[in-house]
């Protein structure tokens, strides 16, 4: 071989080194290296820790808070109920009745009201000389020591109005009362509303479908429901027990709350007269005017039954 050709094969071979940036030899052993460093033993799937488990598996932690969760969720439903129903009873239904009985107490007051003053009008009209004792029942008979003993008393006329301003004092107790328990029921109503608005805020924000069941759902629509239908039902009968209440309380001022002379007699028949008003009043106080499905309403939501955890828990 001659100097120009070992100069040429130098040449050739210097200039393919160069193009190849002279580290083929050296990637291909470092490559060789990283394969050999990467080649790891195949893992269990199982015994990944980033395995992601089952949400619903049983017994896992996800389940026991859903479990508990929804336990929490009934219980302050369960809370929330008792809460509407015992206002509705306690502070709506027993006044009510309450107030009716005042009423009643209204009409046996005026009764008697306009007994003892036409038994006073009487006596002094034409007194005990010119009418028979027994005629205008003022005899009393008064016994001694045993029943044979008889003594005869007679009715005075301060008794009389003694009798008279007693039943007069008692009338105005009554209506005060009756302006007491008004303003009570009304209050009633109030509270209601403010029950029935924490029913629907707790339905709303934490009766969720992502929580608890379609079952309890279901209860939960159906207690706001039945509540609604109640208290709109309770605010219409409260606004016309009102006006009883008004026409009850106008009645007391009229002059037909006495017997004041011998015309009066004709008056009976009038049912204009207090008498008749508080006897009307209180026939019209008696809580009947709901329908089938109202009533309906009301008897399910006061007889709801509660789960058993919930009662256990309790």
């Amino acid at each position: 071989m001659s100097k120009d050709d070992s100069t040429e094969e130098m040449q050739a071979a210097f200039q393919q080194f160069m193009l190849s940036g002279g580290t083929s030899k050296q990637a291909n052993s470092t490559s060789g290296k990283k394969k050999k460093k990467g080649r790891n033993p195949p893992q269990n799937p199982t015994n990944n820790k980033n395995t992601p488990k089952k949400l619903f598996d049983h017994g896992s932690p996800t389940t026991n808070r859903s479990v508990q969760q929804q336990q929490k969720v009934r219980k302050q439903l369960w809370q929330i109920l008792n809460a509407f129903r015992k206002c509705l009873q306690e502070d709506w239904l027993d006044v009510d009745d309450h107030c009716g009985q005042v009423i009643a107490s209204i009409v046996n007051l005026r009764e008697r009201i306009r007994l003892n003053s036409q038994q006073l009008w009487v006596f002094r009209e034409y007194g005990p000389a010119k009418v028979p004792n027994s005629q205008y029942g003022y005899r009393s008979t008064l016994y001694a020591n045993n029943k044979e003993d008889a003594v005869l008393g007679f009715l005075t006329v301060d008794d009389l109005e003694l009798a008279l301003s007693h039943g007069l004092m008692q009338h105005e107790k009554m209506l005060a009362g009756v302006r007491k328990l008004i303003s009570l029921l009304h209050q009633a109503q109030e509270a209601l509303g403010r029950r029935f608005n924490e029913q629907l805020t707790f339905q709303q924000t934490e009766v969720s479908p992502l929580v608890v069941d379609m079952d309890l759902q279901h209860f939960a629509a159906q207690v706001v429901f039945w509540s609604r239908e109640v208290y709109t039902s309770l605010a219409q009968e409260l606004f016309r027990k009102q006006l009883v209440i008004q026409t009850l309380l106008d009645s007391s001022m009229h002059d037909g709350l006495f017997h004041l002379h011998d015309g009066d007699d004709l008056r009976d028949n009038d049912d204009s007269t207090p008498l008749k008003v508080a006897e009307k009043c209180h026939s019209e106080w008696v809580r009947g005017g709901q329908s089938e499905e109202e009533q309906q309403y009301f008897a399910s939501l006061l007889n709801a039954t509660p789960w058993e955890d919930v009662e256990q828990s309790d």
